[in-house]
């Protein structure tokens, strides 16, 4: 799903638009994300299934999602995301 969903829908609902994130906003709220994830103790697989979901939307996001599916750990997938 959109991480941003609900975000997305009280912007609209307020506004009657919403803002896109942009590569690095997305990079830096999934790192967010992956801090929280660690601290209380999320899954490994549902940390790199919502890994996929933040780089929906980012250029070339289909080969990002595929090579992210193929890292085993924790550490390969935060180390992944700086790397974007």
């Amino acid at each position: 799903g959109n991480p941003y969903l609900f975000t997305q829908i009280s912007d609209y609902n307020k506004t009657g638009e919403y803002k896109k994130r942009d590569r690095r906003q997305q990079v830096n709220d999934f790192l967010a994300y992956f801090e929280l994830a660690q601290k209380h103790g999320v899954g490994e697989s549902f940390v790199r299934f919502h890994a996929q979901r933040f780089t929906t939307g980012m250029k070339n996001g289909c080969r990002l999602r595929n090579e992210l599916a193929k890292l085993k750990t924790m550490d390969e997938v935060e180390r992944f995301m700086k790397r974007l």
